[in-house]
């Protein structure tokens, strides 16, 4: 199975330019035969909390009708980072597209307290299985408590999965919770995170991979919009500008 890291920088606010580069970064990920490609969070608007009721779309807007197109010709699954509507509010999600099945969404569960005041949070799980694998899908903050990567692994998890959008001094903190937790819960972990300004800070990109061992085996630079491959039973890697 093959693995693919967009690390993109997001245009602020502009869903459609925004759709554009997303299926730029998918042709390559379909060209390098990739069967997952993952976007960090809010990739479809960029991290802009103050924007997210204007921009939110309910799961089944036709505006997304393009990436269950390309997920349905090319077999790959695709994972978009979305503000969502729901009947109490908006959430911050990712949502899911698998080769020829219903579209999927999973959101936020735990939120900062700089997302309250825009966000509700989520109440389900959603795992994703490709060929062998079962992949666990956590967005930014609440990937920094225990009780999630915990729940995943009892739920049988071989990859744990970190859609985020963070600063640089969050990326260091992160590299040195990842490892650890990697290393304890005996999960693969992968963080995709975007480049570029968003409301109140710069995203450091540095998108990364972990092994069981907690070793970190790959990351990218801080300020290039890059593809990381990752080819996961072999634990090979290949960066795509």
């Amino acid at each position: 199975m093959k693995i693919a890291l967009a690390q993109i920088k997001s245009i602020r606010g502009n869903i459609s330019l925004n759709k554009g580069k997303h299926l730029f970064w998918i042709k390559k990920a379909i060209g390098n035969k990739s069967d997952l490609i993952v976007f960090p969070e809010l990739s479809m608007t960029g991290f802009n909390p103050s924007l997210a009721k204007d921009l939110a779309l309910d799961l089944n807007d036709c505006f997304f009708n393009d990436f269950q197109e390309k997920s349905d010709d090319f077999k790959i699954n695709i994972m978009i980072g979305m503000p969502t509507v729901h009947k109490e509010g908006i959430r911050i999600s990712t949502i899911v597209f698998e080769p020829s099945k219903k579209r999927n969404i999973y959101s936020k569960q735990i939120l900062h307290e700089d997302e309250i005041p825009y966000f509700i949070s989520g109440e389900n799980d959603f795992y994703l299985k490709i060929k062998s694998k079962k992949i666990a899908l956590g967005i930014c903050y609440e990937t920094m408590f225990p009780e999630t990567i915990e729940k995943a692994k009892e739920n049988d998890s071989d990859i744990y999965l970190a859609s985020v959008a963070k600063s640089k001094d969050a990326v260091n903190k992160a590299f040195a919770y990842y490892s650890e937790i990697a290393r304890e819960s005996k999960m693969n972990i992968a963080m995709v995170n975007a480049i570029g300004p968003c409301e109140e800070f710069e995203n450091a990109g540095c998108s990364a991979l972990w092994n069981v061992d907690g070793e970190r085996l790959f990351a990218l630079e801080e300020k290039k919009e890059s593809l990381l491959l990752w080819g996961v039973e072999k634990n090979t890697f290949d960066k795509i500008t």
